[in-house]
């Protein structure tokens, strides 16, 4: 599927970022839009018209937290200290699309259950 095709199936959300409290935006699927399928040889989501995996994680642009969706928002006050810290203040965005390119790199999703 190319991205015009696959776009009709996505939504811009707004987040705040839970580490550095800036606003971004993160492509969404629209909820009833893609239709679950069933399961591959080694149990990834298909869903008819896009691949949902490649939205599956949201990532801050400007300080580089990334989490799925369902753990978003959920940090602790020490968490969030501590990935100021070790993650935020070392992350340089080197693409002027940071998000895309990391989608693209892993089409499979492969940390998707690694949270």
């Amino acid at each position: 599927m190319n991205e015009k095709q696959e776009s009709e199936y996505l939504y811009d959300k707004r987040f705040i970022c839970d580490v550095c409290n800036r606003e971004f935006t993160a492509k969404q699927v629209r909820t009833g839009k893609a239709r679950f399928e069933g399961t591959d040889d080694i149990l990834k989501p298909q869903y008819t018209g896009i691949d949902c995996t490649k939205y599956d994680v949201i990532m801050c642009p400007h300080c580089g937290y990334a989490a799925i969706p369902r753990k978003y928002g959920k940090l602790t006050t020490k968490q969030r200290a501590m990935l100021r810290e070790s993650v935020a203040e070392k992350f340089q965005s080197t693409f002027s699309q940071p998000i895309m390119v990391l989608k693209r790199l892993f089409p499979q999703n492969i940390f998707r259950y690694a949270v």
